[in-house]
């Protein structure tokens, strides 16, 4: 699991101060990075830091520090069980548009998901349309067919 955040890492500009919120701020700054995350199922059924008997721990608290540890402002908030990804997809496309509505340059903006979180990314891209705006699918591996309305924008990195 660890080997992911090395892809992560360097879709994220280096920098100093950390900075994690649950939602788009009031005032963000425009030429920061600003990488929102969007974990995996487990988290949603297990919390915070569950363990896979496979996989081993899922420390989201650290995954988000070590993104706004390299400079990046955060956005990730924890989904309530069995989130509708469509919906949840939604939710992203309007906190990306409420960016760049508060001067956020779209290139400055990644969107990053794992597991179902990649899932939720890839409607993002579909839906948000904004070729400027970067993703990052991390085993973004659906366990049935791909809904064939799907088309993935943007800069993209699986």
């Amino acid at each position: 699991m660890k080997a992911w955040f090395l892809v992560l890492f360097a879709a994220v500009a280096p920098a100093c101060v950390a900075t994690v919120h649950t939602d788009v701020p009031t005032s963000p700054e425009p030429a920061k990075t600003y990488v929102i995350y969007l974990h995996g199922r487990i988290i949603e059924n297990a919390g915070p830091r569950p363990t896979d008997p496979r996989f081993g721990l899922y420390d989201y608290p650290a995954v988000l520090e070590a993104l706004a540890s390299r400079g990046a402002v955060v956005i990730s908030a924890q989904r309530p069980p069995d989130t509708d990804m469509d919906a949840y997809a939604g939710i992203v496309v309007t906190q990306i548009e409420e960016l760049i509505d508060r001067g956020v340059p779209p290139e400055n903006i990644v969107v990053a998901g794992f597991s179902k979180g990649g899932g939720i990314a890839i409607r993002v891209s579909s839906v948000l349309r904004r070729p400027q705006v970067r993703f990052v699918l991390l085993a973004a591996c659906p366990q049935g067919p791909i809904p064939t309305q799907l088309r993935l924008t943007g800069h993209v990195l699986s």
